[in-house]
């Protein structure tokens, strides 16, 4: 085994369905090298004083300062790991942390997950900063790295694409055995046979929904006037923090036709079962750059299940998707969402050739198992 990679993520826990264990799995059997894990959360408890310190100030909502804490604490214990070929960093956090803390020889790759860009375009300063730390900057959205090349291209050494994808074997082992019939009688679906899904949570930014769901109520009630037998399911919205997006489901008159159920990990039985159960897959947007340029992880899953999608044309989802095999529709005409919709309902034939073709496009192009010695070759290509 050769000289370890350390991969830096910013999340305490670390889902094996995630890119963590994605980059670990593809070097460690593509190049023979091992890949290490460290959370933010776990070089933090090294230090104690700087722990509390942090937390303190993260109570009274001094996040700057909690930072900093985060930050020193972090690269103090860097310091203490031995000879690295190379630090992963998810992120733009752990890429200011990993090129503070180890020697500038040392090759740092950022593994570009969350971009958050401004209403221009543009990155923080911050993250603009962290961009030229990177010896090679590996984008999960090809149209976030065209942007960001066009916009910073003196600035980035180095660039490369590889979405997030999907492990199809594993999903498929999860989503064969789930059970349509069970789930349907557990949340009293019988006299609702027309299931439209959104899955994932709420996130406001500056005060705004950044998908677009409050946007998106109005739309649900057109659509329940027009199929009576529609059921809206919610999964993964927080109920403590999404108490006016409830209000809003409740103006509308939609309670009775709407279900709401919580953050699940991906396969889990349950989640497994909705996707199965439904017979439209909602992808909203908005026009926020770090949403409409994103490739949202959930993609890759509903093109897995091969169940109809229903999307905003956004440049991110526009990468993946396109008319053959989803419905795209325009961002501010909500009356394209509405006979998207009904289209699947009246013409299912139509709709599910669509799905047919989503799920072999993602075996075709976004299966782990062509993108993990993708992902090898082009980490072990930037090592000295």
């Amino acid at each position: 085994m050769k000289c370890p990679i350390i991969y830096l993520t910013p999340f305490s826990k670390v889902d094996v369905n995630r890119r963590e264990y994605f980059a670990k799995y593809s070097l460690r059997k593509y190049k023979g090298i091992d890949v290490k894990i460290y959370t933010i959360r776990n070089l933090f408890i090294n230090n104690p004083p700087l722990r509390y310190l942090g937390g303190l100030a993260y109570k009274f909502r001094l996040y700057p300062v909690s930072r900093i804490c985060n930050e020193i604490s972090s690269i103090l214990s860097l310091r203490k790991i031995g000879k690295l070929e190379a630090a992963i960093c998810l992120n733009t956090m752990t890429t200011q942390i990993a090129r503070k803390a180890l020697k500038e020889n040392t090759p740092i790759i950022l593994d570009y997950m969350d971009v958050f860009l401004k209403a221009n375009g543009e990155l923080t300063h911050y993250d603009e900063k962290a961009i030229t730390h990177a010896d090679l900057i590996i984008f999960w959205s090809k149209a976030i790295k065209e942007l960001l090349n066009k916009i910073y291209g003196k600035l980035i050494k180095k660039s490369e694409y590889v979405p997030f994808g999907i492990d199809i074997k594993n999903f498929d082992k999860h989503f064969t055995t789930a059970n349509v019939l069970e789930f349907r009688k557990q949340y009293g679906l019988q006299n609702y046979d027309f299931v439209i899904t959104y899955s994932g949570g709420i996130w406001v930014f500056h005060k705004k929904e950044a998908h677009g769901l409050f946007e998106l109520i109005p739309v649900l009630k057109t659509i329940a006037s027009k199929i009576p037998n529609a059921k809206f399911i919610f999964q993964g919205i927080n109920v403590a923090n999404s108490v006016e997006f409830y209000k809003a489901i409740k103006k509308y008159n939609l309670s009775e036709k709407t279900l709401f159920l919580p953050f699940m990990n991906c396969y889990n039985k349950l989640r497994m079962s909705l996707l199965k159960t439904s017979n439209v897959l909602l992808l909203p947007s908005s026009n926020w750059p770090t949403i409409a340029y994103a490739e949202q992880m959930k993609v890759f899953e509903y093109m897995a299940a091969a169940r109809p999608i229903v999307a905003h044309d956004v440049p991110g989802l526009r990468n993946v998707l396109d008319d053959s095999t989803a419905f795209l529709c325009k961002l501010k005409e909500p009356e394209d969402l509405v006979t998207a919709v009904v289209n699947i309902y009246e013409q299912p034939e139509e709709a599910y050739e669509k799905a047919k073709k989503a799920r072999i496009r993602v075996i075709q192009n976004y299966d782990w198992k062509l993108l993990a010695p993708k992902y090898a070759e082009i980490v072990t290509n930037i090592l000295h």
